[in-house]
């Protein structure tokens, strides 16, 4: 399946100077999302998880903004973007890390945390059954999320979508299976583009140097999806915030970083 590279510039960007100054914007965004799904009263806010060494950063910031006494934990429903299928307790679970940086920290019920069943042997098929029964279909029948985390490799994937790979392949089954390479070890599930771009707002976590080249690309957004996977998050079918630190953007215009 064929996609066009998206305009330049594309989507909203956040540049401070540290990670901890982006995640305070993170965070003030995170609570204005949550005022305004009050005010819908339309349930829980549906957001997307993801694994890496910005995120850790992230959420340790939400915890403690909010903390268990600052927000309801009900208000949320938590799922993972992509997920290595190993035991949920193992030190490269992405879950693992979000339950200890998050969602144990701010007293998240577990009836509320939706994380990928990774010990079962189709866990990518039930995964999608869990997405289509907790959330409301968009306009195309596709699970809708309020918001999606992703984070970037300096490779410049996302999620589990690599480079130089077929990055739709069944693009149809909204979570699919991912082998182990020697670069990225453990299989995954991983969030396909169709799921990702039918979420009402995707937000990027871009921190640190390594990730300056591959971040200059997703700005540019003049490199196909094979070489930056990240470019298949679409900004005419979804909201884009890119929360970037000075380290990932050196490589931007002087204009954008301020």
């Amino acid at each position: 399946m064929a996609e066009q590279t998206c305009p330049r510039a594309a989507g909203d960007w956040v540049i401070r100077p540290a990670a901890v100054d982006v995640a305070e914007v993170f965070c003030e965004r995170m609570a204005q999302r949550l005022a305004r799904r009050r005010q819908e009263a339309r349930g829980p806010l549906s957001v997307a998880l993801t694994g890496g060494h910005s995120a850790h950063a992230f959420y340790h910031a939400m915890a403690a903004r909010f903390g268990p006494n600052g927000w309801r934990g009900e208000e949320f429903r938590f799922f993972w973007s992509d997920e290595r299928l190993v035991p949920p307790e193992h030190p490269d679970s992405n879950y693992r890390l979000a339950l200890e940086s998050l969602l144990a920290p701010a007293g998240i019920a577990a009836a509320q945390v939706h994380r990928v069943p990774t010990e079962a042997p189709d866990a990518p098929a039930r995964y999608a059954q869990t997405l289509r029964q907790l959330l409301p279909p968009d306009g195309n029948g596709v699970p809708r999320l309020d918001v999606l985390i992703l984070g970037m490799g300096d490779d410049g994937h996302t999620a589990s979508l690599f480079p130089h790979t077929n990055l739709y392949c069944e693009n149809e089954r909204l979570v699919r299976g991912v082998p182990g390479t020697p670069e990225h070890p453990h299989d995954r599930a991983t969030f396909t583009p169709l799921l990702i771009n039918a979420a009402e707002e995707v937000w990027f976590l871009l921190t640190g140097e390594g990730k300056a080249d591959a971040t200059a690309r997703l700005y540019a957004r003049d490199s196909p999806p094979e070489d930056i996977p990240a470019l298949v998050v679409d900004p005419a079918r979804t909201r884009i915030t890119h929360f970037v630190d000075a380290a990932a953007a050196r490589h931007l215009p002087g204009d954008v970083r301020g």
